[in-house]
């Protein structure tokens, strides 16, 4: 390539504002639209000074088209850079940047055409302050003004499409901004897919993060409670990684076919109405960062559309990136927060602050010193030491029931009877068989048979056995209460005339005199506890009054209650039953576990779960 030194500009830069709005609008790329271009473009990005420059297509040559401000510096200082930069961002279609040695980073942005028609690419330079403040504004002004003159030309020739009013600068700036301006990533992340949506007439817009080598979604336009294990979500999350596979835009149906992989997209859009869908992967402040998924019945995104949204995204990644590590990363802001605090304190003039600090510095100091007495909680039960199980005596049919779940009763009390017709035909059929096999002893006495007497004989006293059996069950048919206490178990008025059989049990009653409490303590705070330690405990029926306990048992061996572990521990009352008491009640208790400093019961289990995590 022959290198030329650079010319200087051919147009002259005229003063005055132009918005984008305008310079987008714009029936030709004249050289008054190039002048408007370069003023709009060195104050929306912060450039001390921009210059254009483009490729004759003949001499294959860089120069110098237009510069701004015209009254700048010479540009001969710099022309092995520029040239040399401007290669090479048109080579690779992509910004690069350079720092001078007057302390400025000189940054080149290729664009797609330029002033003359005889060129064969332009590049648009900027003199930007060093270092670099991190923006998305300034990365997604950097896109727009790349786009802004191709737009510009299909307007002149009349190639102006969709996408142009779906997505036109105005609302790629304006949704930028919108984007920019929220404070949690979930805020931002739905409202890019909601924008998006309304913006192209999509059926949906889904967005997805990379987490761990796998894309996990994290918003879907106007829905903001969604059921990542559905299968529609499942459909979306595959087609999302089927395009993060190939690190380019996957598209389905697709002009590309046989060329770019998109089966999970093709069956997405079987599987789901035959959508048009598209996945566009972009990247963060390091490497890919997500996907957004685009789905559409009618009108698919077109290739200026495509070219839009990979500008928008390029310039949004960082952000999306940065504000969801904010919320993530919770500790990095602590960090910030205790810099800019130590900061603040040691100011010469932060009187307040230091008073501050002294005081909770002696707060500390007496947390540690004075010590308090602490209390472990646990949940607490009454049971009974004396459970009686009330059985089925034999097979039969429920017949009454004289008592209701909950009811004292006393020794000897009928509570359930038993059907007795059927035992009572029994017992007459085997009153006759005994008569009967008398007589027939008595018969065989008399003519003197002596075999048929002591057959009859066996037979007499089988059919007394059997009677005297089943007078056994008309006794047993009233079940009655072994002891005084309260029915805790058995709700059979329902069951009334169904059968039971025997050894099945009906009802429970428990004692209430010899009530106790089962303390349920946590498997992090049994070695703050023996046996003998006091507590109080209180029922829910009345969490006013509290009940006296000495702890007389720890199992040894923990239970699972509510899937975690937990040691039992029986606990005698230290005082009178109370006639309100029932076995069963639940209530909470709290343990005396002896005195500590009120730092150490503060940040005990904080210290505990430190230890355990970072194996300390």
């Amino acid at each position: 390539m022959n290198v030329t030194a650079l010319h200087q500009p051919k147009f002259q830069s005229t003063t005055g504002n132009v918005s984008l709005q305008e310079l987008a609008a714009a029936s030709e790329l004249g050289p008054n639209f190039w002048q408007h271009y370069l003023i709009a473009g060195a104050h929306a990005l912060g450039a001390s000074m921009a210059l254009l420059l483009e490729k004759d297509a003949t001499r294959g040559v860089w120069r110098a088209v237009m510069k701004y401000p015209q009254r700048s510096s010479n540009l001969t200082e710099f022309a092995e850079t520029l040239l040399l930069g401007a290669e090479q961002s048109q080579a690779i279609g992509q910004p690069i940047e350079s720092v001078l040695d007057t302390g400025q980073r000189l940054r080149m942005l290729p664009l797609a055409v330029g002033p003359s028609s005889h060129q064969t690419g332009a590049v648009l330079a900027l003199w930007l302050p060093y270092p670099a403040q991190e923006s998305v504004l300034e990365t997604a002004f950097e896109h727009i003004f790349i786009a802004l003159p191709e737009q510009v030309g299909r307007n002149s020739s009349g190639q102006t499409v969709s996408g142009d009013v779906r997505l036109a600068n105005d609302t790629l700036m304006r949704l930028t901004h919108d984007v920019c301006m929220q404070d949690r990533f979930l805020k931002a992340a739905y409202h890019l897919c909601n924008v998006l949506v309304t913006k192209l007439g999509a059926e949906r817009v889904s967005l997805g993060i990379m987490l761990r080598g796998r894309i996990r979604l994290s918003a879907v336009s106007q829905s903001a409670d969604f059921d990542r294990r559905a299968a529609i979500a499942r459909d979306i999350v595959d087609a999302m990684e089927e395009a993060c596979d190939q690190s380019r835009a996957v598209a389905f149906p697709d002009s590309e076919e046989g060329r770019v992989v998109n089966r999970a997209h093709r069956i997405f859009s079987e599987s789901h109405g035959n959508r048009a869908v598209l996945s566009l992967p972009f990247e963060g402040r390091k490497g890919l960062f997500g996907v957004v998924f685009i789905e559409q019945k009618e009108q698919p995104v077109s290739t200026d559309e495509l070219v839009r949204l990979r500008h928008l995204l390029a310039a949004l990644g960082p952000f999306l990136d940065r504000i969801y590590a904010a919320d993530r990363i919770f500790f990095l802001r602590w960090i910030h927060a205790a810099s800019e605090g130590a900061r603040f304190l040691l100011g010469p003039r932060q009187i307040a602050a230091k008073l501050g600090v002294l005081t909770l510095a002696a707060s500390l100091i007496t947390a540690s010193l004075i010590e308090i007495d602490h209390k472990v909680g646990a949940k607490a039960t009454l049971r009974s030491d004396e459970l009686s199980v009330i059985s089925v005596p034999f097979d039969g049919f429920l017949a009454s029931v004289h008592t209701d779940l909950g009811e004292h009763v006393s020794q000897g009390q009928r509570l359930v009877t038993l059907d007795q017709r059927e035992l009572l035909q029994e017992e007459t059929i085997a009153l006759a068989d005994v008569v009967r096999y008398r007589r027939e002893v008595e018969k065989a006495r008399a003519v003197r048979e002596l075999a048929n007497m002591q057959i009859a004989s066996a037979q007499q006293a089988q059919a007394e056995a059997k009677l005297e059996l089943v007078r056994f069950k008309l006794a047993n048919s009233e079940i009655l209460a072994p002891r005084n206490g309260i029915v805790v178990e058995g709700e059979l008025r329902n069951n009334l005339g169904s059968p039971v059989r025997q050894g099945e049990p009906l009802l429970k009653v428990a004692s209430t005199h010899t009530l106790f409490i089962e303390l349920e303590i946590r498997q992090d705070t049994v070695p703050l506890l023996n046996t003998g330690d006091i507590g109080q405990a209180s029922l829910v029926g009345h969490p006013d009054k509290k009940i006296e306990f000495e702890i007389e048992r720890i199992d040894p061996v923990a239970e699972v209650r509510d899937n975690a572990n937990v040691f039992l521990a029986k606990a005698n009352i230290l005082g009178n039953n109370q006639s309100w008491w029932r076995p069963g009640m639940g209530g909470n208790a709290k343990i005396n576990a002896g005195k500590h400093p009120i730092i150490w019961v503060m940040t005990r289990r904080t210290i505990n779960f430190l230890r355990e995590f970072f194996w300390l």
